[in-house]
């Protein structure tokens, strides 16, 4: 299976948090779903390390938190990692998928596209969030509001479905938090942008099979043969009569059916 090479840059007090709930909700997510994850914590998130993992490991999908603005995304020490004006960083994009959490980058999201990624989510404006204890508290509101998307795009869900679950967390968020948290949230909710093949992702593989119910008892199923099935052996009492030409011809040459 295709994997995924997420940058937790932490070299600041805002990578601080930030590389700590990548951690927890993305990177600790997907290995628990069995998806192989090159973490680039640290040190680690340098644009050398960044273009070999991808490329070396044919990740499909890309995400994490760093600094940036509208054409640039940075790793450890506000490296570039990604810029829409460089041609080798829209290549290494070409057919992959990502999320950024990082400041405007949404903006450059047309660019990679454009240029053949298949999908991309970020923000299109600078992302606002709130801390006190390291590293709970109402730091949550923010982390786990925006790790909802990467979490659904992780579990099979298209961009679309990820992107409305991960607006209805932020609505959840605001709804709970103080009015101060809240005006926050509901700016980086409405700063979400993203791109591409939208009714797709990464790990997508399609929407799910329509179930049937059968129209004399509660089963169920998705499968029409298995239906069919069900409904010859447990609802048709009368068996097929063989025609009585059949039966005479059966009966001279020694036919063990009735």
């Amino acid at each position: 299976m295709q994997g995924i090479v997420s940058n937790r840059c932490d070299y600041e007090q805002a990578t601080r948090w930030g590389a700590y709930w990548t951690k927890k909700l993305a990177v600790d997510f997907a290995k628990e779903k069995g998806i192989p994850v090159v973490d680039l914590y640290a040190a680690l998130a340098t644009r050398s390390n960044w273009f070999a993992e991808i490329e070396g490991k044919d990740a499909i999908f890309v995400n994490g938190v760093g600094h940036g603005n509208a054409t640039v995304y940075t790793g450890q020490n506000q490296e570039i990692l990604l810029c829409s004006a460089y041609a080798d960083d829209l290549v290494l994009m070409n057919g992959r998928w990502g999320s950024f959490l990082s400041c405007e980058f949404g903006k450059a999201g047309p660019a990679f596209v454009n240029a053949g990624m298949k999908g991309f989510f970020g923000y299109s404006e600078t992302y606002w969030f709130e801390i006190s204890e390291f590293p709970n508290d109402v730091a949550e509101f923010f982390f786990g509001s925006h790790y909802t998307f990467d979490q659904g795009v992780i579990a099979a869900s298209s961009y679309t479905s990820a992107f409305a679950k991960t607006k209805a967390v932020y609505d959840a968020a605001i709804a709970q938090a103080d009015p101060v948290t809240a005006r926050y949230l509901i700016w980086d909710r409405d700063c979400m942008v993203m791109y591409g093949d939208v009714n797709s992702g990464p790990y997508y593989q399609g929407p799910p099979a329509e179930t049937k119910k059968c129209y004399w008892c509660n089963y169920e199923t998705d499968n029409m043969p298995l239906m069919l099935a069900h409904i010859c052996e447990e609802h048709c009492y009368l068996k097929p009569q063989r025609p009585a030409w059949c039966r005479i011809f059966g009966n001279l040459v020694g036919c063990p059916l009735p």
